[in-house]
């Protein structure tokens, strides 16, 4: 054994696991929490996770060996598996990592404190649904609360927050259950967004330079979150932040 692990190196290396027919990297700390998640929502002792030699990988071979880890033990084994290999050897190289990498834990704990109110949980928690893609439902989008539950109804995960203050202008955490036991969520960053999400996004680039390029700004919202932006959805959302732009100064004024 010690004579084939002499073969790996940092860089040719790539662990994974399978759930649902699908493979998924764990090269990073959120792939890690969402193997750690799976695992204990169906209730496992153990899970296998598959180590890839990907140094000899190239774009006209197939073959792969990749050994099983669990319990302690390890078994080599090769199969064919093209796309894979490719996307593998592509994972190599070093990745920016994205700003909505971040969006599983927008929502904070209970007790945290968004400033700008109703406005911003709808934000984060938008950020959180289409980051994790579980099946989720509002059932209060008020002035003075926002309560969203896991459209499944044997999934206790829920999230509760409401005002602090008698003009509405702060919200706090109130309750929040951020396990979900309705199966694997994932992201899905391929949606549509309204307006009013993406101006949120770009506003604070937008007011560090107010005659950016719609096409810069579409550019730089792809390399940043991994999101498409349409090039009437960055002018559109940039019209929008010019409007909240001018609305501040207006109060700032008075």
């Amino acid at each position: 054994m010690d004579h084939e692990w002499k073969q790996f190196t940092p860089l040719g290396i790539c662990f994974f696991f399978r759930e649902g027919g699908k493979e998924f990297p764990v090269d990073c700390d959120y792939s890690l929490q969402s193997l750690a998640s799976i695992t204990n929502s169906k209730k496992k002792t153990s899970v296998d996770i598959f180590l890839q030699n990907v140094t000899h990988v190239t774009s006209s071979s197939s073959s792969r060996e990749d050994s099983s880890i669990s319990n302690g033990s390890i078994t080599s084994s090769s199969r064919n598996n093209h796309s894979v290999a490719m996307y593998l050897e592509d994972k190599r190289k070093p990745a920016k990592p994205l700003l909505s990498d971040g969006w599983p834990k927008v929502l904070g704990e209970v007790g945290h404190v968004f400033v700008e109110g109703n406005k911003q949980v709808r934000v984060a928690f938008t950020k959180y649904h289409l980051r994790t893609s579980f099946n989720m439902v509002v059932t209060h989008n008020e002035r003075s609360r926002f309560t969203a539950k896991c459209a499944e109804k044997r999934c206790g995960w829920k999230f509760h927050a409401a005002s602090i203050d008698e003009r509405n202008e702060m919200f706090q955490v109130r309750s929040y259950n951020p396990e979900h036991i309705c199966g694997a969520g994932g992201h899905n960053l391929n949606q549509k967004y309204s307006t009013n999400f993406m101006s949120s996004l770009i506003e604070e680039e937008v007011r560090k330079n107010p005659h950016k390029k719609p096409k810069k700004i579409a550019a730089d919202f792809q390399t940043n979150y991994g999101i498409t932006m349409e090039y009437y959805q960055a002018y559109n959302s940039r019209e929008k932040v010019y409007k909240t732009i001018y609305r501040d100064d207006v109060k700032s004024y008075s």
